[in-house]
């Protein structure tokens, strides 16, 4: 049997290519017609569903490294009518037909008269289905294309469902005659959620497509279906983190500040990055309320097709739900190949809003507590590590992703208790290809001695600025070291620090030569820690660009210590840093008002994204 060749594009009408198929002969008599019960799936990852491969035809209920198919949570909006395309019944265009997995029900030209068929959405692993009650339908529709062009939705969820309700139409199949079974159907599938949020919480993030075809009472069986029942499985594309080493096209910073939004924009400009200062939201700690990430299945050439999907932090800095993070998401970040979600899925009380309204969360549970640690050998799309007092629910949905290997840290020390109070990454040209900035108190304390040791006591740091209470921040060296409760919160702080580079030991296995130690003082606060020299650590990253925030040290033999020590330990070949090794391009930001004092830097005040990338391909890492 010679079989069909399907050829699609978006927008096109399906077109099958069909010659001789069940016409064979033997021993010169025509032989009885060859049934076709097979659905197609793209298990080879090149783009297409293609009758005419052997491993989207036979290989359809497969997932390794190198096999098995892929559909997208389709969370952007392709018509720009405010409302994710998940969240809607229509395909709205070629864009969205785009975000659609292609299933086809090849044709059987032959089929007698009377055959019908049944597409039917289940559970991939049955023991799951046995003790759970969700139903994989729920989380996905499946839209069939019509002869004379566009789509008819034809199972999963039938309606525009809110999160959280119960009582929304779901077909879990549905019908094909003959006339259908007779040309082929082409359909295209979409994930309503991510895998592991709330509103996902019992679905593996995996669907099977069964075809059954029955003429009369009987089902038709096949060599290939000896049961009658055909089979194709496919896994929602997981959510993937945005690091400091991805490829970025846009920068993200609050308006609050005009002279740190100049500074900000300027050194983005140079690097070629789009920067977006954002009016009108008042929450200035922009990589705390929202976490940009991506999606993304395998595309033609080699290349990816997906999605930006930001997560929203499940609570604001007001009342009301105008100030929810997914409020700014929904007006900033809804659009075409543009998505938002929060992890927890608004559904009652399963995200943290009193019903007053007020919203609750702690600073643990913010975007600056969650980093994306780069790629290395055992884990080329990274890892997340977060530090303490995250959500449940937002730790659960990283699991479930099952890609990027989280791991934690202790922050609960720390006064605003994030990662990147301590850690940060920049490239290098080494073996792994980064290396990570860590917190040094003991070297700040090393070089302020030395220069006490040299003559310069005296020397003042933060000349000029004031401290939160409007009183002069100024100190000199010698102050600064007499301080007896300062050092002793150098010691505590250096304590924890250590637990946190073991854990990173432990869990990443890096050498001594690939941590950069940057020098500053943390201070105390309640018991608690907080950069008290601004906490260069706390740096935005992009390319081989690092943007410090100004540590405006002691002026040692006419220039700032503290800087000429950054631009000699980041800037130069001293530590094989950046593309290149030669160092990076190291400019220094201002943010001692708008964000230090209040216990943040230039990387709690700044985010960043891009475009989903072509490598790394998450799907060949995934699990079975």
């Amino acid at each position: 049997m010679q079989r069909g060749k399907l050829e699609t594009a978006a927008g096109a009408t399906l077109a099958l290519l069909i010659a001789g198929c069940g016409s064979g002969e033997s021993d010169g008599a025509p032989s009885s017609p060859v049934a076709v019960v097979d659905l197609v799936v793209d298990a080879d990852r090149d783009g297409r569903a293609d009758p005419g491969s052997d491993v989207d035809r036979l290989e359809d209920d497969a997932w390794d490294a190198s096999r098995g198919a892929i559909f997208l949570a389709n969370y952007d909006d392709d018509d720009g009518d405010g409302v994710a395309d998940a969240d809607d019944t229509e395909v709205d265009g070629p864009e969205d037909e785009a975000d659609l997995a292609r299933v086809v029900v090849r044709p059987w030209p032959e089929a007698p008269d009377g055959a019908s068929g049944t597409v039917t959405l289940l559970d991939p692993d049955p023991e799951v289905a046995a003790h759970t009650s969700d139903d994989p339908a729920r989380h996905v529709r499946l839209f069939r294309r019509e002869p004379a062009g566009g789509w008819t939705l034809v199972a999963g969820q039938l309606e525009p469902c809110a999160y959280g309700a119960v009582s929304c139409a779901v077909a879990a199949s549905f019908a094909l005659d003959t006339a259908e079974l007779r040309a082929g159907v082409e359909l295209g599938l979409e994930a309503r959620h991510f895998a592991g949020t709330v509103a996902a919480a019992d679905w593996s993030g995996e669907v099977r497509l069964e075809l059954a075809v029955t003429v009369g009472a009987e089902l038709v069986t096949t060599d290939e279906s000896p049961d009658g029942r055909e089979r194709a499985r496919l896994r929602v594309a997981p959510w993937m983190s945005f690091g400091s080493l991805s490829v970025h096209d846009t920068l993200y910073s609050s308006d609050d500040d005009p002279a740190f939004v100049a500074a900000v924009g300027a050194a983005a400009g140079e690097a070629g990055l789009d920067h977006r200062p954002l009016a009108g939201w008042d929450d200035p700690w922009t990589e705390d309320w929202m976490q940009p990430g991506y999606a993304a299945l395998p595309a033609e050439d080699g290349l990816a097709h997906g999605m930006r999907v930001a997560l929203a932090r499940p609570w604001g800095r007001g009342f009301g739900p105008g100030a929810l993070p997914a409020a700014e998401l929904a007006a900033m970040h809804l659009g075409p190949d543009r998505g938002y979600l929060e992890p927890c899925e608004r559904a009652g009380d399963k995200c943290p809003l009193h019903t007053g309204e007020m919203h609750y969360g702690t600073t643990f549970d913010s975007y600056g507590n969650h980093e994306l640690v780069p790629a290395s050998a055992g884990f080329p799309a990274g890892r997340i590590v977060y530090g303490s007092g995250v959500l449940q629910t937002t730790r659960a949905f990283y699991a479930a992703q099952a890609v990027q290997a989280p791991f934690d840290v202790d922050t609960s020390w720390l006064w605003v208790g994030h990662v990147d109070e301590v850690f940060g990454y920049v490239p290098a040209a080494t073996a792994r290809g980064w290396k990570v900035l860590v917190a040094s108190p003991s070297l700040a304390r090393q070089m302020l001695e030395a220069w006490q040791a040299q003559g310069h006591g005296s020397a003042v740091l933060f000349a000029g600025k004031q401290s939160w209470n409007g009183a002069s921040a100024a100190i000199t060296i010698d102050a600064l070291l007499a301080d007896v409760a300062l050092a002793q919160a150098q010691q505590e702080a250096e304590s924890f620090i250590d637990a946190m580079v073991e854990r990173f030991r432990t869990e990443l296995g890096l050498a001594d030569d690939e941590l950069v130690p940057m020098p500053f003082f943390y201070g105390e606060v309640d018991g608690y820690k907080v950069a008290y020299i601004p906490g260069t650590v706390n740096a935005r990253v992009f390319g081989d660009h690092i943007l410090v925030p100004d540590p405006f040290g002691p002026v040692i033999d006419g220039v700032d210590g503290f800087r000429q020590d950054l631009l000699d330990r980041l800037g130069t070949p001293a530590h094989a840093l950046g593309a290149t090794g030669q160092g990076l391009d190291v400019r220094f930001v201002d943010d001692w008002d708008s964000y230090h004092l209040l216990g943040g830097e230039v990387h709690c005040a700044t985010n960043e994204e891009g475009p989903p990338p072509a490598e790394p391909r998450w799907w060949e890492v995934a699990g079975p």
